[in-house]
Formats: C-alpha cells, structure tokens, sequence
C-alpha cells in the first residue's frame, strides 16, 4: 500500500507459538481476499513466540505489503490492543492465525459496514475443520473453541449481548471508535481484570467485551452469515485434557465481564462446594456425563473469581466510557 492510499480495513492477526501450517493458510487467505489491496491494511502481531516469527517467512506468504510487530506482553488482549493502535483503518477485522477466511472476506465486511452504520460490531460463520473426529457428546463444547454457525439469517441486537447474533474474536469486524474504547478501557486494567488467553492460560472473553462496550456506545451487534470463515483446531484441542482449564477459564472471565459490565458477582453462592455438586448431579441428569463434567470446571472458575473479585478492590465499569454525544 503507498503512503497516498488510505486503508478501508485493518487486519490485524494475532499469533503465539503457531503451527505454521495454519499460519500459513491464514496468511495467505487474507493476501488473496477480492479486495483490492490497496484498501487492506494487513498487520501481524507475534505475541512472544518462541522461536520469534520470521518476517522473511511472513512476506512470502502474504505476498502484499504486509507489516510484523512484536507484543511482549503475553496475551491476545494486549496483542489485538497494540493492532488497534498500530493501525488506522475505519473499520478492523481480528483474524486469528487459525482462521481461513473466505476469498470476499474483507469485500462483504464494507458492504455490510457501509450499509448498516448502526451496526457496531459483526462476525459472521466459523465452520469447524477438526484435525479428528470430536468424540460423542464433544460436538457441545465446540462453540468454546470458536465454532460457530447460526444459519442463514442475520441475527442483530441493540441491547442484549447474549445471544446467537454475538460475535465471536474470529473474524470479528468492528469499527475504529469502538476499538479504541475497547484498548483504553482495558489496558490499564489488565492486571487486575485478566481476560482474553495469555501463553498457556486459557481465559476468554476480550471479545465479549468489545461488543459490550459497541452496545454501551449506542451500536448494535450482529450475526452476518455473509461473511464466513474456516476454524482449523488442532486434536489436542479436542480431548478433555484441555477442555476442563477451558471451560474453567470461560468461567473466570463471565464474572470479570459482569463485573465490568456493572453487576458486581452477587451469584457467588453462599456454599460453592454444594453449588458444584447440585449443579452437577442436575445436569448429569439432564444431559449426561460429558456435559455434567465440563460445565462443572465453568462453575468452578465462576465461582473462584467471583470470590477473588469481591475480595479485591472495585473495578471500573462501563460508564466510565463517555458515549457520544448525540444532542444535536
């Protein structure tokens, strides 16, 4: 891209310790995307991987004027905060560097952003590509591993964050203003308020947080099914080896999120241990073991960080975020 063009869209993809193999088909993915590439800013952000990623290697795959940035600070949070503010684009789109995102990724994103203005924050289809079969009762836990597909009708909310029309972080378009909140409001929090997956800690919910604050600003979030994307998941993601510090890291993150959000962690039961077992033995009941066994770790790392909130001082909230000013 010369220095005349302004880009319409920033990817930013954020990578630790990848395989290269799926690096790859990212990368070249979103070299390939019907846009012209004069509209796309492309930015790699290595998040401290080890061996550190080659930028020789980077520029091959990608084969447009792509940039390499190092991030330090261990996280995807800090990752994707350090992408914001490296790129200038109006509208951003988070590519994770096991995503392949379809040839009209990036074309359909503007569309989609141009014609709908009130629509803060949108992603779209993430199929599944599982290195194994998932095995019998596994096929629940796959959206916790970012797959996602609601159908064939777009899904939009106004207020509700939860819901099929929530974006997930893979191939989560938003724009620049939203983005900018999002790294303001949490970077100086990211000692006290951890989310999004640091080297192996498996935390989560950076993603819902940006399409919280997209609501908070007076935009609407939505499911685009337009926009589609393959997930590449790797076998050791498919066992419960690594489901149960998942799931427990889903937990930890809802109550920082609810938190953030306003409501302090008043479902911190008076007795946990009991609470764990109730709600265990009710779902095995409902839905068998497979379930039973994984929401029990999400109940866990609910509980655990509800306690150490309540223990810690105050966090901030969302209405430390000024909204805009819509008096006219």
């Amino acid at each position: 891209m010369s220095n005349h063009d302004k880009p319409r869209i920033s990817a930013i993809i954020c990578t630790y310790n990848p395989r290269l193999d799926y690096l790859e088909r990212a990368l070249q993915a979103v070299a390939r995307q019907t846009l012209d590439t004069n509209g796309v800013e492309i930015l790699i952000v290595d998040n401290n991987s080890s061996p550190p990623i080659d930028e020789n290697w980077v520029m091959q795959q990608t084969g447009a004027d792509a940039r390499l940035m190092r991030e330090p600070r261990q996280g995807v949070a800090f990752a994707r905060i350090s992408g914001v503010r490296a790129t200038t684009a109006p509208l951003i789109c988070f590519v994770d560097d096991d995503n392949e995102i379809e040839p009209n990724y990036f074309a359909e994103a503007l569309k989609i952003a141009a014609a709908e203005p009130a629509l803060g924050a949108f992603g779209g289809v993430a199929a599944g590509e599982l290195e194994r079969p998932a095995s019998a009762g596994f096929e629940h836990f796959l959206p916790f591993l970012g797959v996602k597909d609601e159908g064939d009708v777009p899904l939009t909310s106004a207020s509700e964050p939860h819901g099929p029309w929530e974006p997930i972080g893979a191939g989560m378009c938003l724009r620049r203003d939203i983005a900018i909140a999002f790294a303001d409001f949490l970077e100086p929090l990211m000692d006290r308020a951890k989310l999004g997956r640091a080297g192996t800690a498996l935390l989560a919910g950076e993603d819902s947080l940006v399409t919280r604050i997209a609501l908070h600003l007076g935009y609407s979030i939505g499911y685009r099914p337009a926009l589609r994307l393959t997930h590449m998941i790797r076998k050791e993601r498919l066992s419960l080896r690594y489901l149960a510090p998942l799931l427990e890291g889903f937990g930890r993150s809802k109550a920082v999120l609810e938190t953030l959000s306003g409501s302090p962690p008043a479902f911190l039961p008076k007795r946990p241990g009991l609470a764990l077992c109730l709600n265990f033995l009710r779902r095995l009941k409902a839905h068998g073991p497979m379930r039973a066994y994984g929401h029990c770790f999400f109940d866990r790392g609910l509980f655990d960080q509800a306690r150490e909130i309540k223990k810690a001082a105050p966090l901030p909230t969302l209405d430390a975020i000024a909204k805009p000013n819509t008096d006219v």
